[in-house]
């Protein structure tokens, strides 16, 4: 882990463009070398009384969903919750997405922590909000607690994935890949990656020096700011400032995810997988 986190990471911005699109190397945003610690609760470690490994079989449940088409509600009958979701796009490139994070509970242990999902802050009340942050091995179900698609895609590991991994998603839903946000962002952006308002919650995000950093919410996607798990310095940060998305898919070491900023930009960029994202799922 300490090897990977030294080695840093270039971030590749994928700009929709065309169908393949056009790749630039950028700077991968907040760089491990540069940042400090800053005050923030820490997250809970593993303890010397817990287990080695969680009971995969604790996140199963009922392992369906349902889907009101009329009322644009999705249920997850692993836990009973409930989430709103959105078709954006039309025709062939028409997606619908959970318009709200998903709060599932993956309780798969790693050597480090209890649990490979986090509450903001160790708080249930930001995962009502927010839902909850996940390690890329959670997001893609590397432990295959619900299907084999990402199994052993880990910390440390590159994977050779399925092409439509379903990850930790409700049944009948998946992660997301690369290509699947690429069609979303040139949906909502028209190549333009500086007005990301309308996809952004209405309230909740803090203003930065470019303005108001609100959006305007107008595909109905209600980005929220649920801020990230930075497990170099094990703490929570940015809430209120950014909203990052695990996609499937990975480039050497680094997971894919989406940056959207209170500043406006949004990208796709690779990521370390130790990091705590949250997770839109999308309909198969």
């Amino acid at each position: 882990m300490k090897n990977l986190l030294s080695l840093g990471v270039s971030a590749f911005l994928f700009m929709a463009c065309s169908d393949t699109g056009s790749v630039f190397e950028v700077p991968l945003p907040g760089s491990l070398d540069s940042e400090e610690p800053v005050s923030s609760s820490s997250i809970v470690k593993k303890s010397s009384s817990s287990k080695s490994k969680e009971d995969s079989e604790s996140n199963k449940g009922e392992d369906k969903s349902e889907y009101n088409s009329s009322t644009g509600i999705l249920k997850d009958l692993r836990d009973g919750q409930t989430y709103k979701t959105v078709e954006i796009g039309e025709g062939e490139k028409a997606q619908i997405w959970m318009a709200e994070n998903l709060n599932y509970a993956y309780k798969v242990s790693t050597a480090k922590f209890d649990s490979s999902s986090f509450c903001y802050d160790n708080d249930p009340k930001n995962c009502e909000k927010y839902g909850r942050l996940y390690l890329w091995s959670a997001a893609m179900d590397s432990a295959a607690v619900f299907s084999d698609a990402g199994k052993g895609c880990g910390d440390d590991t590159t994977c050779k994935s399925a092409q439509i991994v379903r990850g930790i998603c409700p049944k009948g839903w998946h992660l997301p890949d690369s290509l699947e946000w690429h069609i979303f962002i040139e949906t909502i952006e028209g190549n333009e990656y500086s007005n990301t308002k309308k996809i952004k919650s209405t309230s909740g995000w803090i203003s930065s020096d470019s303005g108001d950093a609100n959006g305007t919410d107008e595909y109905g996607f209600s980005a929220l700011p649920a801020g990230f798990l930075y497990n170099l310095y094990d703490e929570f940060k940015d809430l209120g400032k950014i909203a990052y998305f695990w996609a499937n898919g990975e480039h050497n070491y680094a997971g894919k995810a989406v940056h959207l900023y209170n500043y406006g930009q949004i990208g796709i960029f690779t990521d370390y997988k130790d990091r705590g994202y949250s997770i839109r799922c999308l309909m198969d």
